[in-house]
């Protein structure tokens, strides 16, 4: 049974090989895959090409989003929290407050 296997397929592969060389006899057939195989090539580069134009994209972004986000720690770390902000003005209304309390002793 193993030698029927191995027969059909030799024989499936001498049928696949004569269809081959009748395509390459025939010369339209061969121009017509000279042509698929330069555009291939064509396309080939094109698509390297564009890959090539994203990467460099792609890592610009990358370098612009990191540089965003170092200038937005930045600003968190200089800006003043909204609770310290009202606790500052609060001292500060008790300071004038003071300070009012003062000149009206001094008068």
């Amino acid at each position: 049974m193993g030698d029927f296997a191995t027969n059909s397929n030799i024989e499936e592969l001498a049928s696949f090989a004569d269809d081959l060389v009748a395509i390459l006899k025939d010369p339209t057939d061969v121009r017509n895959l000279n042509q698929c195989l330069e555009h291939f090539k064509t396309l080939q580069s094109s698509c390297d090409d564009d890959f090539t134009s994203v990467q460099s994209s792609l890592e610009d972004y990358e370098k612009k989003i990191k540089a965003c986000r170092e200038k937005t720690e930045e600003a968190k770390a200089n800006t003043v929290a909204d609770d310290e902000m009202e606790i500052l003005e609060k001292e500060l209304e008790e300071e004038i407050g003071k300070g009012h309390l003062l000149m009206e002793e001094i008068r």
